[in-house]
């Protein structure tokens, strides 16, 4: 028998005395009883529908709308994800693709494979480590890369270490790669994080800048600036965010960032993409990273183009609008 896919408001044709099932992929209203219809015939054969087209359990497989090939028998077993065709020992959307119950201790590690949380723990690398006990969690270090086994009961995971818990009474702070127990009562501590590591401070005599802990008199008034510090009250930080470089300077009137240069604004330069451009006649306006004369030259789509104000070719409309 022959299998019809495509989209009518018919549900059956009939052909040489014999009802031919038809498959309605898309549905649609009809707007005449007497409908024209469009198809595409397949053998049927056990074909079902999928999308736009059919496929043949069980030799194919079909995920949202997607046929796959089945593998070969004894090959890995696989399932859909999604519209992928996947092995079932890997993870779909950070789940497994097979639970079998909402009581299944199969789980996803990481978003890399499953695992039997009875008898295994997860890793923050991804990998997993056997356990003969659910108490046990696994502790990796991101120095080492080495994963071990904790008892979360009796004690703790820090900075990729496993301690014994904190006594009655302290605390124990844990960056990245470094870790220290204090008295949480008489002592406040941070974590620094930095690209070489971590670095522990006290956050109210010191801050955290991008190469480190700086000591500062003022922690209210004090900021970073690239790797040194200034007086946010009586001082400016200006910087290059894409070069890396930074400057500071006394706070001035009429004053104002270009890049690393603090500039007066009643000089005639004009700032531009945080470079310095000598201003001519006070016409200069930027472009892009550049300057131009408005007088003489237009702006147009993040070019800078010769063409005088009175030249009816200068249209915005000629060139693209402008800037």
């Amino acid at each position: 028998m022959a299998r019809f896919v495509g989209s009518c408001s018919a549900a059956a044709v009939y052909g040489l005395g014999l009802v031919v099932a038809l498959v309605l992929i898309s549905s649609g209203l009809a707007s005449a009883q007497n409908a024209q219809c469009t198809y595409r015939l397949y053998e049927a054969n056990g074909a079902l529908p999928c999308g736009n087209a059919v496929f043949y359990p069980p030799e194919q497989a079909c995920c949202n709308g997607v046929v796959h090939n089945r593998n070969l028998p004894n090959a890995e077993p696989y399932r859909c994800c999604g519209t992928e065709w996947v092995p079932d020992d890997q993870c779909c959307g950070g789940n497994p693709i097979v639970p079998e119950s909402p009581f299944d201790p199969v789980r996803c590690c990481r978003g890399v494979q499953t695992y039997d949380s009875l008898v295994s723990v997860c890793c923050a690398d991804g990998t997993t480590l056997s356990t003969f006990d659910q108490e046990f969690a696994c502790c990796h270090n991101l120095v080492t890369g080495e994963n071990q086994l904790y008892n979360t009961t009796s004690q703790q995971c820090c900075a990729g270490n496993v301690l014994a818990s904190p006594a009655a009474g302290t605390a124990r702070l844990c960056c990245r790669t470094a870790f220290r127990t204090y008295d949480p009562f008489n002592e406040t501590l941070a974590c620094c994080e930095t690209p070489t590591g971590s670095e522990i401070y006290d956050p109210t005599t010191s801050i955290c800048c991008s190469s480190g802990v700086v000591a500062v008199t003022d922690t209210a008034t004090a900021a970073c600036c690239g790797d040194q510090t200034y007086n946010t009250t009586t001082q400016v930080c200006c910087g290059n965010s894409n070069s890396g470089s930074y400057a500071v300077y006394t706070e001035r009137d009429n004053h104002v960032c270009c890049g690393t240069d603090y500039v007066n604004t009643e000089l005639n330069v004009a700032c531009c993409g945080n470079r310095l451009y000598p201003a001519f006649s006070g016409f200069i306006e930027c472009c892009v990273d550049q300057v131009y004369n408005e007088r003489k030259h237009m702006c147009v789509q993040d070019f800078c183009r010769y063409c005088p104000l009175l030249n009816p070719d200068c249209d915005s409309s000629v060139y693209g609008g402008m800037a």
